[in-house]
């Protein structure tokens, strides 16, 4: 193979009715339907939403290492190898949710492959009217990590480096205080009450709410504050940083905030580092609220400090982790043992 990166690769398309080995290619910006699709899409939430998503999919496909989702020749796919990662998908148990944003970002590759002529629309017609997983609506987006998970994304922190002792920070607000990501990336040095642990969140809607961290998460975020990058009340507690590790500033010489698609990519560089696979945006929210209600929290109490705007939004947790506190609650007994001698 040429070590040339212009040059072809091949690709191949696992699990597909029959194997497909398609060169990779380099397209222009303009003719490249991936990024003609990521290019059309609105907020910066949705495009690094489908990004991630994107990335997943070209994982399903055997490519040359160093191979990115650019070179991919998107538009020789056709409907057996759809098909085909679908059912490698269902295989390997992802939540119908995952499924279908996946296949959601390969309609829209293939349809702009369509308008750019790259694929014959008999083609393309056949894989965008491929149906997605039926999902339940009481079903929840992402799920509750593991304790083991937690501490290793938190032990994966570098706390000798200012960038560590940052992500350290966004943990805390994460999975110590239930934020959304673009609530934690908005939160300022003002915001946080250092004595109390509680954080001013300004949620959806513009409405905001006072937020208890966790113990440790305080500790996690004074830490992170001790070490003096924050010192304005204006700054931002999640700082970004460059690509060297060094802190980012405006024009003006004010911190840079960590922006939403930073967070993901934080979050995305942890878990890689520690080895945990299939962490969604919504893992950090989930676990918080699991937990909570796992300990035996009222649900109003929970849905105020998750910013729920109805309280149904919070039953549904209740009812999504009812098998997990039927099992804790069998493990307590009502009589408790005798101590051993």
């Amino acid at each position: 193979m040429s070590n040339d990166p212009a040059a072809p690769s091949e690709v191949t398309i696992v699990e597909a009715a029959t194997e497909l080995v398609i060169p990779a290619v380099a397209l222009p910006p303009t003719r490249n339907p991936m990024l003609v699709y990521l290019s059309r899409l609105g907020g910066e939430t949705s495009a690094t939403s489908m990004r991630s998503a994107i990335r997943c999919i070209a994982a399903t496909l055997r490519v040359p290492e160093g191979t990115t989702p650019e070179r991919i020749p998107w538009h020789a796919l056709r409907y057996p190898d759809v098909r085909g990662m679908i059912a490698l998908w269902r295989s390997e148990k992802l939540a119908p949710r995952t499924i279908n944003q996946r296949l959601a970002a390969l309609r829209g590759i293939i349809s702009e492959a369509e308008n750019l002529r790259m694929i014959d629309p008999d083609d393309a017609r056949l894989i965008l009217k491929i149906k997605g997983e039926r999902v339940d609506r009481a079903e929840l987006a992402g799920r509750a990590l593991t304790d083991d998970e937690v501490r290793r994304l938190v032990e994966g922190c570098d706390l000798n480096r200012d960038a560590g002792l940052r992500d350290l920070a966004l943990l805390a607000l994460l999975f110590g205080g239930g934020l959304r990501r673009r609530e934690a990336s908005r939160v300022k040095l003002c915001d946080v009450d250092l004595a109390t642990g509680v954080v001013r969140v300004l949620g959806k809607g513009a409405k905001t709410r006072m937020v208890p961290l966790s113990e440790d998460a305080r500790t996690m975020i004074r830490a992170w504050v001790a070490r003096g990058v924050v010192r304005v009340k204006s700054d931002p507690i999640l700082v970004a940083f460059d690509l060297q590790r060094e802190i980012k500033r405006d024009d003006a010489g004010a911190l840079r905030a960590l922006t939403v698609p930073g967070v993901y990519s934080v979050r995305d560089a942890l878990a890689k580092r520690v080895g945990i696979d299939d962490v969604s945006p919504h893992d950090a929210r989930r676990t918080r609220i699991t937990r909570m209600l796992l300990a035996g929290e009222s649900v109003a109490l929970v849905q105020k400090l998750a910013g729920h705007e109805s309280i149904e939004t919070t039953g549904r947790y209740v009812r999504a982790e009812d098998e997990a506190v039927r099992a804790a609650a069998s493990r307590v007994p009502m009589v408790p043992s005798k101590p051993t001698t």
